[in-house]
């Protein structure tokens, strides 16, 4: 089996409607949940529960340029806690600015996007009532027609523990992930800051080249009374080109294969990353696997130029379309990162898997700031209008027959090793500058079209 392994120490026109479509391609190209809560001991007098945060991630598929970035990510489980607040969020995917950028309208017309029906993920805050939940919820895409793309859930208490978790079906974004699953849970239990996350899937192809079967990202870490830090990339076998790999040698002839390839595609900022473990103190990082184009020396050198020279052209052709439409704003965003990458000015980064977790023993008077929060991004700041409460545990759990009480009055679920849990089935380039060229052409010809249309459907019949 491979692995690896960290010990502590280490407007309605066309051209509008153009970056809707594929992104929306994108999304609907696109299980098991922990137990409930159990009776457990409260941490020792006086013991300073600190914080932990815990984070693990399906696949994520983003183009940078400068410091915009535009991009989707999928299965993304979080949780955290500070002082006696847990704060958890599972969400099957998340389109970040695209959802501004598609959702919105300028001019009062309908968006490209219905913002009602993009995914908010599953945010609990221990603070807020009855926030105890880890009921999945099954998530659909977006558009017209949407599919099912998976299943999220969260949950929190204030003892505190915090657990978020995702299952989704099959995504392919130069890499195949089929059979994702991803868990992220902290806590703290009897004198013990923990926080563990891990990603697994059935099987992960890569680039249709090589295959990974039951692949897994795991990190743990702990301090107080038990202490804890390892983080591991594992999987079962492996097939490069259909065929399978010696299990005693596997992992080391993948690293040296995407060594290989990074150096035979560097001219084109090419590279291929192999999961990593990084341990720093209370701090763990599984990384992806990953493909990136980053910086691209053929793109400065043949594509950098050309973008370079028809830049008053460019800005004609931009002005113009927003003089069309005000609408058109979201595509010139969208082509003027893609635009960038190309250039050799920023990159694509593509990634499968991953996990990080963190437990400090700082002491937080006031958690999270103030108060409870509904806000709904993974990242987002709690409000600071009411005080927040850090009650004691003390009632007994729910039963499926009663009501759900408040999280003060509930013991936290008992966490099993995340191990344990089951798995689920400067010269420029003539070629690069005739792509450039190209590529403004069918940009020129869709306004074109876009613009014949426009008139066509604004002409009005004279009245009798």
């Amino acid at each position: 089996m491979g692995s690896r392994t960290g010990a502590v120490g280490s407007g309605g026109g066309v051209i509008r409607k153009l970056g809707g479509w594929v992104l929306s391609a994108a999304i609907l190209s696109l299980g098991a949940v922990p137990a409930g809560p159990s009776v457990r001991a409260a941490s020792p007098p006086g013991f300073n529960n600190g914080a932990g945060e815990a984070y693990a991630e399906v696949m994520s598929a983003k183009a940078i340029a400068g410091s915009t970035e535009i991009g989707v990510d999928f299965g993304m489980a979080l949780a955290k806690y500070q002082g006696s607040v847990g704060i958890a969020e599972g969400r099957a995917y998340d389109l970040g600015i695209i959802e501004a950028l598609l959702s919105t309208s300028c001019d009062g017309s309908p968006a490209t996007i219905d913002k009602a029906t993009i995914n908010q993920g599953i945010r609990v805050d221990s603070r807020d009532v009855a926030p105890l939940q880890l009921q999945p919820t099954k998530v659909a895409g977006i558009g017209s027609n949407p599919k099912e793309v998976g299943t999220q859930w969260s949950g929190a208490t204030n003892l505190p523990w915090a657990h978020a978790g995702t299952d989704l079906l099959p995504l392919d974004f130069g890499m195949r992930v089929e059979g994702a699953h991803n868990e992220a849970t902290t806590q703290v239990k009897d004198g013990v800051r923990r926080s563990e996350a891990f990603m697994t899937a059935d099987k992960l192809v890569f680039m249709g080249i090589l295959t990974l079967y039951k692949p897994r990202w795991e990190a743990v870490v702990a301090n107080g009374n038990a202490q804890e830090s390892r983080g591991s990339f594992t999987f079962e076998r492996a097939k490069l080109f259909g065929v399978d790999l010696d299990p005693k040698t596997a992992e080391r002839d993948i690293q040296r294969g995407l060594a290989d390839w990074s150096r035979s595609f560097s001219e084109m900022g090419l590279r291929f990353d192999y999961p990593e473990v990084h341990v720093e103190g209370d701090r763990v990082e599984v990384r992806p696997m990953a493909i990136r184009i980053v910086d691209s020396p053929a793109g400065k050198k043949g594509v950098g130029p050309f973008l370079e020279a028809i830049q008053p052209l460019r800005e004609i052709l931009f002005e113009y379309l927003l003089e069309l439409d005000c609408n058109f704003a979201t595509t010139i965003t969208i082509l003027d990162i893609l635009l960038g990458v190309l250039s050799g000015a920023g990159g694509i980064h593509i990634t499968a898997g991953g996990a990080t977790v963190e437990v400090d023993d700082t002491f937080y008077e006031s958690p999270f700031g103030q108060t409870s929060t509904t806000d709904s991004g993974i990242y987002s700041s709690p409000h600071a209008d009411t005080p927040a409460s850090a009650p004691e545990a003390s009632s007994p759990p729910p039963t499926a027959s009663t009501a759900l009480p408040r999280s003060d009055e509930v013991a936290a679920p008992a966490l099993e090793p995340a191990s344990s849990r089951e798995q689920m089935p400067g010269e420029t380039d003539p070629a690069a500058a005739l792509a450039a060229a190209a590529l403004l052409a069918v940009i020129a010809g869709l306004a074109a079209g876009d613009f014949v249309w426009m008139r066509r459907t604004n002409r009005r019949i004279p009245d009798a």
